[in-house]
């Protein structure tokens, strides 16, 4: 249970914080995900997250 509330509040965090790299810098998401070190693995997780916003 714990491991994922874990997962779910960093994918959350993270959401939000390429929210905030994307509304105040011109970076593409691409871009923003590069900043924060997101893999690329996790990458379509990220902007499928994006997307439900």
């Amino acid at each position: 249970m714990t491991e994922e509330v874990t997962k779910e509040t960093t994918e959350k965090v993270t959401r939000d914080y390429l929210l905030n790299i994307l509304n105040t810098t011109n970076l593409t998401l691409d871009g923003a995900m590069d900043l924060l070190g997101i893999p690329e693995a996790d990458r379509p997780m990220y902007k499928d997250l994006l997307k439900k916003k």
